[in-house]
């Protein structure tokens, strides 16, 4: 922030008005093991539904369920043909941080809390029993990190063991067991007493190709082509020599 002042006084003041705790990691909650500070997720939903999204509510709506139908479905059956304990993309995190458990070494005070000295010099420290590591990232995504690793591979216990509930496969199961009903079609419906939904008035587009100017007029400008003068009974003054009767390029004396 104190960089960021020094930069732009003005940007420093938007962000210092803004809640930390809704663009800065270091004040996240710990609470939803969540360190995602992006909207990505919600740019995938609008992916999938794209097709979806121009049609009238009504077949949006069943588009969308017929999606979300065929997801639960894929995504439970992946989840049941995959021997892990640790679902797929969490056992590559982990096993991503087991590689540099190596460059650390640590001091244990005998029971649950560590001290995990860098080569450089940093030092954090770790507390197996809260799951906690003072880089917050375990604490922040439930996901032990490589010094949390260091020390769970020296007290032999397996490290998917301390991995935080929300990443298991049973939970991940429980999460798509409740499966969309499939439904009659739209004939069968109950007929509604209410009256029906129109569609919003749109202007029909105009014909012909469409203009390809990146600006549009205001409607007191004059448009140029309404009012051009013709060539005919113009006289060309020449702006080299001052004679009528020609111009510059057809100039025949010297500039």
């Amino acid at each position: 922030m104190e960089k960021l002042k020094v930069f732009n006084v003005q940007a420093y003041n938007w962000v210092r008005a803004r809640d930390p705790k809704n663009w800065a990691r270091s004040h996240f909650s710990t609470w939803p093991k969540c360190d995602m500070l992006l909207n990505n997720l919600c740019e995938c939903l609008n992916n999938v539904i794209l097709k979806a999204r121009g049609k009238p509510i009504i077949t949006m709506l069943e588009i969308i369920r017929v999606i979300m139908m065929r997801r639960i479905r894929t995504q439970r059956d992946k989840m049941l043909n995959y021997n892990g304990d640790i679902c797929p993309k969490i056992q590559k995190i982990l096993e991503n941080n087991k590689r540099g458990v190596h460059d650390y070494i640590l001091e244990w005070n005998g029971h649950a809390k560590f001290e995990v000295k860098g080569w450089v010099g940093d030092k954090w420290t770790v507390d197996l029993a809260s799951n906690s590591c003072s880089c917050n990232k375990w604490d922040l995504s439930g996901i032990p990190c490589v010094h949390s690793i260091a020390c769970i591979f020296y007290k032999r216990e397996r490290v998917e063991d301390y991995v935080d509930y929300w990443y298991k496969k049973s939970t991940f199961l429980r999460a798509y067991e409740h499966l969309l009903n499939p439904i009659k079609g739209q004939r069968e419906w109950p007929h509604s007493e209410l009256s029906p939904v129109v569609p919003w008035h749109c202007k029909p587009k105009k014909a012909g190709r469409p203009s390809k100017q990146a600006r549009k007029k205001e409607t007191d400008e004059l448009e140029s082509r309404r009012y051009d003068l013709k060539n005919s009974g113009t006289k060309y003054t020449c702006s080299n020599c001052g004679m009528t009767g020609h111009n510059k390029k057809s100039c025949g004396r010297s500039s």
